[in-house]
């Protein structure tokens, strides 16, 4: 077997979400939610080894929740939420036909196939 020379090298992951502006600031908005929500439950389980500590804990805890809100009350409006969801199943579609796509293998001929054409 040979392998063809040259194929097309894939797009990467950020490439594929260029195109797609809403997809894209959607997921950086949930990945700024996900570490926040993520420390306001470490700080809710756990208590401070001093009054002082415990004042720290709970004043970060305070902020902490108030970014949890803020990051909560957020909604697109239906427009908006249409033209996410549009770019989102185009995006679907695009990863679809990249892992569809085959990559193709040539073979040698055997000599006695070779022979006979």
């Amino acid at each position: 077997m040979q392998s063809i020379a040259k194929s097309e090298a894939q797009p990467s992951p950020q490439d594929l979400v260029n195109p797609y502006p809403l997809v894209q600031l959607h997921h950086w908005f949930t990945m700024a939610q996900w570490p926040v929500t993520r420390m306001k439950t470490y700080l809710e389980s756990c208590r401070g080894p001093s009054p002082a500590a415990e004042e720290m804990r709970c004043s970060y805890l305070a902020v902490l929740q108030q970014c949890e809100d803020l990051l909560h009350d957020v909604s697109l409006s239906p427009a908006m939420r249409e033209h996410l969801a549009r770019e989102e199943a185009q995006l679907d579609a695009a990863i679809h036909a990249q892992r569809t796509r085959k990559v193709g293998v040539r073979r040698k001929a055997a000599p006695a196939q070779m022979a006979a054409d």
